[in-house]
């Protein structure tokens, strides 16, 4: 079994489980982070000397056991919790910290390969400032704007001209292709920030010039068209 998480909304995602269905891989399943969060029973298991046991059962009678998934598509983000809808005021700080404890380590529980391991920061990689993202491009080779920081706080007053363009970086490739400087630099961003599965976007100068735009973790996976869902199919079914 495969999983794909996400949110129902997210149409990305949804493309991309269809389009490993269409390619041989089966059975793919759906979940989202609400449902997991509303599920029957949720449990994890992490025993001296004993592996890590996570699985989830819910009220429709579905299981899911971590240790029976042969990889997972992860685009979960933090939801509202309905539970804390009729808590106490005073408990409800509380109840989310122990939600997001008990959700964020049984994603962590995920089996490899997963794109993309859920963080403290993001539930499907990490969520970074653009600052940081700005520093961690320019150590991958990217030529980035010129950031300033004012005594009313962080600002970032540059704007781009030309036109902006945006890619995948999966498995040492872009998708669509960059030029080999800068895919090898999107690479090296992916690998450095530990995001498998990353989306970059560039902004293009008049005179051809690419520089780095901005990055997340949870992209929209149809730029990258059937070439991705070709290689994201076989990192599945290869793994």
């Amino acid at each position: 079994m495969w999983l794909v998480l996400c949110d129902p909304q997210d149409l990305s995602a949804l493309w991309a489980g269809q389009g490993l269905r269409a390619r041989g891989v089966e059975p793919v399943e759906f979940v989202s982070p609400m449902q997991l969060a509303c599920a029957r029973r949720v449990e994890y298991r992490a025993e001296n000397g004993e592996p890590i046991r996570a699985s989830v059962d819910f009220a429709s009678g579905r299981q899911i056991d971590v240790r029976r998934l042969r990889g997972t598509l992860n685009r979960a983000t933090r939801i509202d919790y309905p539970q804390l809808r009729k808590a106490a005021p005073a408990d409800r700080s509380y109840i989310q910290a122990e939600m997001d404890a008990i959700l964020l380590a049984w994603l962590g529980a995920l089996e490899s390969p997963v794109f993309n391991p859920a963080q403290p920061s993001g539930w499907a990689g990490s969520l970074l400032h653009p600052f940081a993202w700005a520093l961690h491009a320019q150590r991958a080779g990217f030529a980035t704007p010129s950031y300033r920081c004012g005594y009313a706080g962080l600002e970032i007053p540059v704007t781009h001209g030309g036109t902006k363009s945006f890619h995948i970086v999966f498995g040492g490739r872009t998708f669509p292709q960059l030029s080999a400087e800068l895919e090898r630099a999107a690479v090296r961003l992916s690998d450095s920030i530990g995001i498998p599965l990353l989306g970059i976007t560039l902004a293009w100068a008049a005179n051809g010039q690419a520089s780095f735009d901005g990055a997340s973790p949870t992209p929209d996976l149809r730029v990258g068209g059937a070439a991705f869902l070709n290689a994201l199919s076989g990192a599945f079914t290869a793994a």
